[in-house]
């Protein structure tokens, strides 16, 4: 016989999203503008994220395979950013690893199983072709899918140009989100793959998207 017991504390520490970090209006991070949807960012950042069970299991998930993996390299967690001309605007991120003798960026992603994944996802693509432009374009950059039955790369091919082409859009999601914010007017909503798992369709608050009723 089994009965419900106490979740360990160690657990709870590493999924705890800490509220003491104070977003400024016009620093955005990479992983954010990678989405495409930014009235979902937006009242992110108004009203703070929330997570469900599922979500902590993810960010727990995340952080004991990169505390696992990255260590290994030559370099983690290096920061690179952008500044957007003629703005106070700022785009940052982290690159998970470094391999110098390689010239080798490494994106990891964690997810539930490798045989889900046949692509990189858009979102991760955008994330990944950021670190690649601000760190040296001239590199390889290589996604790395990796879940509890395996791991999965993907080595991006595309060309220095091809991903130059992905910064303006980063430009444009900064400006227009640095704008709502400044005015407090939320952004037009867009239908992404987010839609998916958004909190604010669940709640009924998406001018577009609205939650299935289910059947009784």
């Amino acid at each position: 016989m089994w009965k419900l017991g106490k979740t360990p504390k160690k657990l709870i520490d590493a999924t705890e999203i800490s509220d003491k970090y104070v977003y400024r209006d016009n620093v955005f991070h990479v992983s954010e503008l990678s989405y495409t949807c930014m009235y979902k960012i937006f009242y992110d950042r108004i009203e703070g994220k929330e997570f469900n069970k599922s979500g902590l299991w993810n960010i727990y998930r995340g952080i004991v395979f990169d505390r696992a993996i990255t260590p290994l390299f030559d370099e983690n967690e290096l920061r690179v950013q952008m500044r957007v001309p003629n703005t106070d605007i700022i785009i940052r991120g982290k690159i998970d690893a470094v391999d110098y003798d390689e010239n080798v960026i490494y994106e990891f992603k964690t997810v539930v199983s490798i045989k889900f994944v046949r692509k990189p996802y858009q979102h991760h693509t955008q994330q990944a072709l950021f670190y690649l432009c601000n760190y040296d374009p001239n590199a390889v950059l290589k996604l790395v899918y990796v879940s509890m039955d395996g791991h999965k790369t993907f080595e991006f091919v595309g060309g220095r140009q091809n991903a130059d082409a992905h910064m303006p859009d980063f430009v444009k999601k900064a400006k227009s989100l640095r704008k709502a914010l400044r005015n407090k007017e939320a952004p037009e909503p867009q239908r992404a793959s987010e839609c998916n798992w958004c909190r604010y369709k669940e709640e009924g608050r998406c001018p577009i998207v609205k939650t299935r009723k289910r059947k009784k």
